[in-house]
């Protein structure tokens, strides 16, 4: 027995000296089974990396122009043939003798594919969506976000989240928040953050007789399918859509969304609030209950037609939005594989996945405010229309409701509503970054009689009193958070508003009437800052 041990010895120390001469980056000294683990070659259309099982990452050589070309592993150098399921290596042992080794892992590709993915480089452009196509061979199916994927589009993800950051930072600044707090508070806290309860993203439906959106649009572009528009004999779409320029044509689309906010956006949003409790504190004004539903006038409207892409990953923070807003997805079509809209569930997670509806009917709630989203070249043969808008809600700080309700005059009315739209035009957090064409741009616009009847525009532009530090804390939004870009000026955001009465329970609920009783009562022209094609 000794005998045979020693000679079972001698034998697994040739072994281990012939490992070692195949197998020169390989650590491991003793039986086989101790050797490093086999390399796995994965590749994903034009784009191939290798990864190890030991340690997970991949193994590149970064090359300019952001393209990325695969660097073999010293293991793979010693792969003499690959077939479809197994790879088999040659050793010599320490006689002389030639034996074939045969390991578990499996190659995808052949050798030929192999050499043609390991050839082509992908060159990152400006246009996400075109990158993301050239990725996936213009496959209309949903893309999938592995590493490899993820990997490659990077650079503009990167580029989303330093946007973001900085303007989160130029926020919590605004409101008195130190750089020391600011440093320790991630994206993904929901710290010094508006009602984080009702930004969880969420499908609801509605109802499309009741609300027949892509019906009346539909009518008012004279088109019979809007997921057809593409085959439409006018192909300009600035001339296709030429109608909604038109206020007598574009009157009952305005009217029909006009009237889907009021009567199931701002109440589907009120409920919720009542349901997580955040509506019942009305000590911070004794002499007022009223919430305050700040939403666009006009909705965005996107078009995206076939071989067509809308806008790379971003947050409507970084653009100047308010965070208080939440965002509203309302798709007029169909949408499916690459002709959604994509975003992550909540913000730093890059969760990504579509909003998909399979019919007309179906909408999302979202926090497009912080939560990067973006849409991809569309190569479904089908057109994607939809509608985009955001609402905030904020508490009547002003006494009773100050010249607009016929109260007295008081220091409360030079601020009251003070996330009024209309009377955010002196003070705003994005100010330091709105140049001054910007002002001369659109201020001979808000001259017209038509804005006059707002009583914020003619108040004084005096800087409001913002020292309750107890209001910073108000889970409803603060002024400070409220104010944007979009805000200087009237004409983007419209007003609405529920009397919850001093019981708290809805005294305009109980009185004849509509719930949601809104400031303004009539249709503003769609604002040049929606979007195409104003």
């Amino acid at each position: 027995n000794n005998n045979n041990n020693n000679n079972n010895n001698n034998n697994n120390k040739d072994q281990d000296s012939s490992m070692q001469q195949v197998h020169p980056s390989t650590n491991a000294v003793g039986s086989l089974s101790r050797s490093k683990p086999s390399v796995h070659s994965f590749s994903s259309s034009n784009y191939s990396y290798s990864s190890s099982s030991s340690a997970r990452g991949s193994h590149y050589r970064r090359h300019s122009c952001c393209s990325y070309i695969p660097q073999r592993h010293p293991e793979q150098q010693q792969v003499s043939s690959t077939t479809g399921s197994t790879t088999t290596t040659s050793t010599s042992t320490s006689n002389g003798a030639t034996t074939m080794r045969r390991s578990n892992s499996r190659s995808v590709f052949s050798d030929a594919e192999m050499s043609h993915a390991q050839s082509q480089t992908l060159t990152l452009t400006k246009y996400f969506g075109h990158d993301i196509n050239r990725f996936t061979h213009q496959s209309p199916q949903e893309p999938i976000f592995d590493s490899a994927l993820r990997n490659f589009i990077e650079p503009h993800i990167s580029k989303a989240r330093k946007a973001r950051e900085e303007q989160r930072r130029l926020i919590l600044d605004k409101m008195g928040i130190d750089p020391h707090t600011m440093d320790t508070l991630s994206i993904a806290s929901n710290a010094f953050v508006p009602y984080p309860g009702l930004r969880t993203e969420r499908p609801f439906l509605y109802d499309m007789e009741t609300h027949p959106l892509h019906q009346i649009l539909a009518d008012t572009l004279h088109v019979s399918d809007l997921s057809l528009i593409h085959e439409h004999s006018i192909q300009d779409k600035r001339v296709l859509l030429s109608p909604l320029l038109d206020e007598k044509k574009r009157r009952a689309f305005h009217q029909c969304y006009d009237n889907f906010v009021q009567t199931f956006c701002i109440p589907l949003m009120h409920s919720l609030a009542i349901s997580q409790k955040m509506l019942v504190d009305f000590s911070r004004n004794p002499h007022s209950q009223k919430i305050y539903y700040r939403y666009q006038a006009f909705p965005c409207l996107r078009v995206i037609r076939p071989n067509e892409f809308s806008i790379g990953p971003h947050c409507d923070m970084a653009y100047g939005h308010s965070i208080g807003n939440i965002n509203f997805h309302i798709p007029l079509t169909p949408t499916y594989g690459t002709n959604c809209l994509y975003t992550e569930s909540h913000p730093g997670r890059e969760d990504w996945h579509p909003l998909k509806t399979k019919s007309v009917g179906l909408g999302y709630v979202f926090d497009g405010a912080r939560c990067l989203h973006f849409t991809l070249e569309n190569t479904t043969p089908s057109t994607r229309v939809s509608l985009d808008f955001r609402i905030a809600i904020y508490r009547d700080r002003g006494g009773g409701g100050g010249a607009d309700y016929g109260t007295a005059a008081t220091n409360h009315e030079l601020f009251m509503p003070l996330s009024s739209s209309q009377a955010m035009m002196q003070h705003t957090i994005i100010s330091r970054s709105v140049p001054r064409e910007f002002h001369s741009q659109y201020s001979h616009q808000y001259q017209h009689p038509q804005y006059q009847h707002h009583h914020s525009y003619k108040r004084s532009l005096s800087e409001p009193d913002y020292d309750d530090e107890c209001s910073v804390h108000d889970c409803l939004c603060h002024p400070k958070i409220l104010e944007d870009n979009f805000s200087i000026f009237p004409g983007y955001y419209e007003e609405a508003f529920i009397d919850m009465g001093r019981d708290g329970i809805g005294s305009s609920a109980l009185a004849a009437g509509p719930v949601v009783q809104k400031k303004n009562h009539i249709l503003m022209p769609p604002d040049k800052r929606v979007g195409f094609p104003f």
